[in-house]
Formats: C-alpha cells, sequence, structure tokens
C-alpha cells in the first residue's frame, strides 16, 4: 500500500528505475540532469537500483558510469537479477525461463505467426533496427532469459501470439520498441527480490519505483511512491494511482525533477 510522504524518513528509502526514456533520454541516452539527484542519492545512503530490459552486459558499464558499481541490477525485465555488494563476488540469479527454453518456443510458432526475434536478427541486425554500434548491439544480445522481438503480423493478432506463447508457459510483453518473450516473472517480481534481500540485510526499504512503458507497470503497481515519467510527445503509458507522481518533462529532466520534489517532500538532505 503506498504511504503519504509524511510516513518515511530518507534513511529507509530505495530508488529503482528504468533506464531509457526515464533516467536515460530516449534519444540520446544522456542523463546529466539526473546527476545531481544520484550524488543526492548517494550523500543520503539511498540505493538506486536500474531496472531494465537491457542485459548485465549493456547495464554494468552504464551502472558503473552512473557511479552505482556496487548497487544490485535487475535485468532482462526482471528475469535475472545481478547482486553486487561491496567487496563481494557478484553473483547472478536468474528467475525467468532459459533463453534456451524461449527459442525453442519460438521456433515451434514460426508456422503460424510472423516475427524476428535478436536471434534472428543477429548482431549486425540488432544495431540496423536500433542503430547501437556494433559493440553495443553484441552487449544487447547478450541474454539469459528473455527473447526481444519485432513482431510482423497484422495488427490485432499479437493476443493470439500471446495466448499461445503462454500455452507453452512463457510471457509476452510490449516496451518502448521490442516485445519482449520471457518466463513468467516482471520487472515487479525482481523489484520484490530485490526489496526482500535489502530487508534482510539493511532493514525495511520504502521504494520508489519510476517507469514510462507498460513493462514498468508491475513496478509502480508494488512501490510506495510511484512515479510515471511521460513518452517524448507527452503521452503517459503507465499509471501512478492516486498516491503517485507523473513527470511533467520525459527522460532525464523529468526523471531529475520529480524525483527532486519528492525528495524535497520527504526530508532527504540536498
Amino acid at each position: 500500500m503506498p504511504q503519504s510522504p509524511s510516513d518515511a524518513s530518507p534513511q529507509d528509502l530505495v530508488i529503482v528505475t528504468d533506464l531509457d526514456g526515464c533516467l536515460l533520454n530516449k534519444h540520446d541516452y544522456a542523463f546529466a540532469p539526473a546527476v545531481p539527484v544520484l550524488d543526492r542519492c548517494s550523500r543520503a545512503h539511498i540505493p538506486v537500483i536500474l531496472s531494465s530490459s537491457k542485459t548485465e552486459a549493456e547495464m554494468t558499464p552504464l551502472a558503473d558510469e552512473l557511479g552505482l558499481s556496487t548497487h544490485h541490477l535487475i535485468c532482462e525485465n526482471g528475469g535475472v537479477v545481478i547482486w553486487r555488494e561491496p567487496d563481494t563476488s557478484i553473483e547472478r540469479e536468474v528467475l525467468g525461463a532459459k533463453r534456451e527454453r524461449i527459442r525453442e518456443v519460438l521456433d515451434s510458432l514460426r508456422a503460424n505467426f510472423a516475427f524476428r526475434s535478436f536471434s534472428d536478427l543477429g548482431v549486425e541486425g540488432v544495431a540496423k533496427t536500433t542503430d547501437l554500434p556494433l559493440r553495443k548491439a553484441a552487449q544487447a544480445c547478450d541474454r539469459h532469459c528473455t527473447e526481444p522481438l519485432l513482431y510482423d503480423g497484422p495488427t490485432g493478432a499479437e493476443s493470439e501470439f500471446r495466448t499461445a506463447l503462454e500455452a507453452a508457459g512463457l510471457s509476452l510483453t510490449r516496451g518502448g520498441r521490442f516485445w519482449h518473450v520471457a518466463g513468467h516473472t516482471t520487472k515487479g517480481a525482481g523489484m520484490a527480490v530485490v526489496l526482500k534481500r535489502l530487508e534482510q540485510t539493511h532493514g525495511s526499504r520504502r521504494s520508489i519505483a519510476i517507469g514510462d512503458s507498460p513493462i514498468d507497470q508491475s513496478m509502480l503497481d508494488i512501490a510506495d511512491y510511484p512515479i510515471a515519467i511521460p513518452q517524448p510527445d507527452g503521452t503517459v503509458l503507465v499509471s501512478p494511482g492516486e498516491n503517485g507522481l507523473t513527470a511533467e518533462q520525459p527522460g532525464s529532466p523529468g526523471w531529475a525533477a520529480t524525483v527532486s520534489s519528492l525528495f524535497d517532500r520527504l526530508g532527504v538532505p540536498s
């Protein structure tokens, strides 16, 4: 149940945030407006947990660049949690179906549905589709438990595709650009696992969850303080609920302004 700002103290907060379109701008992946807020989190000892459809290979250098090298990561839409603690070895916990199983199911559905998965596109195809350099496209293809794809079938047939995947024990969700096939895990499930571990090691935490696409909704649904980030055209694709907040701007500027405002209300030192 979301809490009112007056119920929380800065010492028990944790941020779980999507990357593209939220902490990072969608068009240029810049995050300069968020740097002062990340510094504020560091001074107040507020963990910032990155949660993305991106892979471990993609997220690790990003986390390091953002100054979050000892913070846990939720990768592949909640399918993998990377446990990172100071002075300890990195652990990987797979929560979803293995990628090999996902590929087997997709291959069995090709006769009835039109799609192109990352395995079909290959590194060069992913680079062309996403405008990523080959090195970053290779990182995006280094997956453990999800398979992004472009759905090429007729509009409206996605529901039939989803039903077929669910019959095989998998799920289909829509991200910003790709559909994602995975086991029955979500970003919210990954977030819940991280919150449980934080509670065991550091005490109970009140969560701020930040997202901009339907695939983020499961995080906002369980957060104490949900924040919705609008799309570049101003549309809002997630619901922060009655007690949540909606940023006025997309991307990093909206992320920074809204988190700063919430921190002020919660009494987080500046």
